[in-house]
């Protein structure tokens, strides 16, 4: 299994804990009527929670070491890939100090998980799209060469 193959795995856990995060909190803060009881969606929140944050630095430890290999050639793609990633890192560990040790400053969590959120779906989506688009233009290729 090659490094992307496995950064992309990666990624659909990535994305799933995020959202589950996400859909969790939302249902806490948002809906009158719930099916599960607010403790247990808060319990679904932190365990998402640090699993989304755990594969985070899993897939930027991975993604630096691809950076290091680069070197200068680096694609726009992975510019903006590399700087979006960034800034999730930065919004997420801002969001884990607020809620950790700034707690006067807990009414601004809600917009922070949502950044966090949005950057981790463009993110996924920018590599997910261009993955996708190159896996069809070599099966094009690979299906005419075979017909050659």
């Amino acid at each position: 299994m090659s490094f992307f193959e496995v950064k992309t795995i990666l990624a659909v856990f990535f994305v799933a804990a995020g959202l589950a995060a996400v859909a969790s909190m939302m249902t806490v803060m948002g809906r009158s009527e719930r099916r599960m009881s607010v403790p247990a969606l808060k319990t679904i929140h932190r365990v998402a929670g640090y699993t989304f944050a755990a594969l985070l630095l899993v897939l930027a430890a991975m993604g630096l070491s691809h950076l290091s290999s680069a070197g200068d050639s680096l694609s726009v793609r992975g510019v903006l890939h590399w700087s979006i990633a960034s800034m999730l890192v930065f919004v997420l560990a801002l969001k884990i100090v607020v809620v950790r040790w700034f707690k006067q400053f807990l009414k601004f969590a809600p917009v922070m998980g949502m950044i966090v959120i949005i950057l981790a779906l463009v993110v996924a989506t920018l590599s997910a799209v261009f993955f996708v688009m190159a896996w069809s233009s070599y099966r094009r290729y690979r299906d005419t060469c075979l017909t050659c």
